[in-house]
């Protein structure tokens, strides 16, 4: 998999092809998200094969990076609905507009109190968060009560496993 080199982007590995991080894919393996000048986070689907995160590694090993495995760390959730740009813009100073934070756009920031990581995988109104799995529960708190402040009916949410 290529390493996306754009600020805020990301590149995918959808049925074992590198796709556009601007293009819609129907199927993502692994994400590789642009964290910083010679930073990427790789997200795996969790399906796959712990082999794939052994070539992974030893490929970037050859390249001068270096690949840990941090998946015990982080809490994700998927974000998605109509409001739901609305409902982390109560907590997220980003400009979450489908116009500004496209398709494959990843970047961190605040939500709320606690650092997270936010990225949009498609063109779709879904959103991936990450945080510190040390503040995943006032992360939850504070998406729940976005979400019943938009129209007073929680949204839902679903964690990924």
């Amino acid at each position: 998999m290529a390493l996306p080199v754009r600020s805020n982007s990301s590149a995918v590995r959808g049925d074992r092809r590198l796709q556009d991080s601007a293009g819609l894919s129907t199927r993502v393996d692994d994400t590789l998200l642009w964290l910083g000048p010679a930073s990427w986070l790789f997200v795996g689907s969790g399906d796959g094969n712990p082999r794939d995160f052994d070539v992974t590694r030893l490929a970037l090993n050859a390249a001068g990076g270096a690949l840990f495995d941090v998946s015990a760390s982080y809490v994700a959730w998927s974000v998605s609905g109509e409001d739901a740009a609305r409902v982390l813009n109560r907590g997220c100073p980003l400009d979450l507009d489908a116009r500004v934070f496209r398709a494959g756009h990843c970047a961190q920031s605040l939500l709320g109190h606690v650092a997270a990581l936010l990225h949009r995988p498609d063109a779709s109104s879904t959103f991936i968060v990450m945080v510190p799995r040390s503040f995943a529960a006032d992360v939850r708190h504070l998406l729940k009560a976005n979400g019943a402040s938009i129209d007073e009916r929680p949204r839902p949410f679903n964690a990924i496993r």
